[in-house]
């Protein structure tokens, strides 16, 4: 283990039962989320990717980060601890005193393993575990958009789900994206935002030499696309 005196690795909190976040609303209710195995997901989707492209998604994934949330200024570095080569994710908000508070998450890119500073998890527990919970489930969320040929977990049989045979059909429509300027397939995709919650946001999919390359569009759509979306029913 790369620094065992200064690192611990998610294997280790795993195995100890603490990727278990708990946190109370401001309603008063109290949820319980144990993450460990989306840690796990994570892990392998970063392991069945070539040792030479899990740099490339990780930076995509953070500038993806980037890009939707602006004032929380994420961003990334490589460095090297005893040998071994990290992949940071770090997010800074600029105080008074204009030092950052963040707590990075270190990617080891040989081996996929993820690791945090054992200083921050002993000074502040609750913290360094719910900001590990937002990094493993936003990222999960990125790499599962990345490789549709791992599904989502099934939804749990519900009382509202009870009698519905019928699924809804995928509706998509060539339009010229905006960003571009070339055509492409509007798309309303979900991703897990810092807060844990699922967003919907709008993209322009090319298809070029079998791949599909994304154009993000946002949160909302101009008034040309906003038609369409319209009356595919999408929006």
């Amino acid at each position: 283990m790369p620094g065992a005196y200064r690192f611990v690795s998610l294997q280790e909190l795993a195995q100890a039962g603490k990727l278990r976040r708990e946190w109370t609303t401001h309603t008063g209710r109290t949820y319980v989320k144990d993450f460990s195995q989306d840690y796990y997901k994570v892990k392998e989707l970063l392991r069945n990717l070539p040792v030479d492209q899990r740099e490339l998604y990780l930076r995509m994934y953070v500038e993806d980060l980037a890009r939707k949330y602006p004032r929380y200024q994420f961003r990334y570095q490589i460095r090297r601890y005893n040998g071994y080569r990290f992949f940071i994710i770090r997010r800074g908000s600029i105080q008074d005193s204009g030092r950052y508070k963040e707590i990075p998450i270190y990617i080891d890119l040989l081996s996929g393993e993820i690791f945090v500073p054992r200083s921050y998890l002993r000074k502040q527990p609750k913290l360094v575990i719910a900001v590990i919970h937002y990094r493993i489930s936003g990222l999960l969320a990125f790499l599962r958009a990345k490789f549709p040929a791992v599904a989502p977990e099934p939804q749990r049989p519900g009382r509202k789900h009870e009698g519905k045979a019928e699924k809804k059909k995928a509706v998509s429509k060539t339009v010229i994206c905006p960003k571009c300027g070339r055509p492409g397939t509007l798309t309303k995709r979900w991703v897990i935002s810092g807060d844990g919650k699922k967003r919907y946001y709008w993209y322009v999919g090319h298809k070029k030499n079998g791949k599909i390359k994304w154009c993000y569009i946002g949160k909302y759509l101009p008034p040309s696309l906003a038609k369409v979306a319209k009356e595919l029913g999408l929006k």
